[in-house]
């Protein structure tokens, strides 16, 4: 039996008391873990909830995909997120994102401590938020390998100039980034584009929500 932190990406009902969690994890990388919600052995579903931040116990050496998950609990609770409608509309599109670009299934530290710390520092970030999911994925793309010049990003002067301030701000500094909702949105739909052309993710429905923001 192994013990891993890790990120639910999402979750999906089996049975009535069964659910299967896409997790990417701190020491396997993305990995398949299905757990009970029975009254009986603690109701698990309200901590495997999307960017969730967990730690459990499964038995990885086994042959099927999908793995058993034992003793799960939250190793990295949320403060802001969960009572915030629209952090949580954030959350939602993020863990869309990480759903449809977390597939290594080995393990990558450099990766899993940029998404852990940068999702805790957002729950800590009480206000000037609002540009975070755009700066969060701009900075996912150099972990992922798909970084694009400006020229790539856009011709529109204006979208490159809101893409080179994104990408030569540090995220931790994120709040110091100033740009408008049109500015926002519009870099937003090129940055997606971006991904679309280089991984399968087809269409990430959530973000339309996030241009009223």
């Amino acid at each position: 039996m192994e013990s891993t932190r890790g990120i639910v990406l999402n979750i999906i009902q089996f049975l009535n008391s069964q659910y299967i969690a896409h997790v990417y994890t701190e020491k396997f990388g993305r990995i398949s873990v299905i757990f009970s919600n029975k009254p009986s052995q603690g109701l698990k579903k309200k901590l495997v909830q999307p960017l969730y931040l967990i730690e459990l116990q499964t038995n990885i050496n086994t042959k099927t995909e999908i793995k058993r998950a034992q003793n799960i609990s939250l190793w990295k609770p949320y403060i802001s997120i969960p009572n915030n409608p629209q952090k949580i509309f954030i959350n939602l599109f993020l863990a869309e994102v990480l759903s449809k670009t977390l597939f290594e299934q080995e393990p990558n530290q450099s990766l899993f401590q940029f998404c852990t710390n940068s999702l805790l520092l957002f729950d800590q970030t009480e206000t000037e938020w609002k540009n975070f999911h755009l700066v969060f994925i701009v900075h996912l793309m150099k972990h992922l390998g798909i970084c694009p010049t400006s020229e790539m990003v856009s011709p529109d002067p204006i979208v490159r100039r809101a893409f080179e301030l994104v990408i030569n701000t540090p995220i931790h500094e994120f709040r110091k980034i100033t740009l408008s909702r049109t500015e926002r949105n519009s870099l937003l739909v090129k940055i997606l584009e971006h991904y679309k052309n280089f991984l399968p993710i087809g269409d990430i429905s959530s973000h339309t929500i996030l241009a009223k923001l």
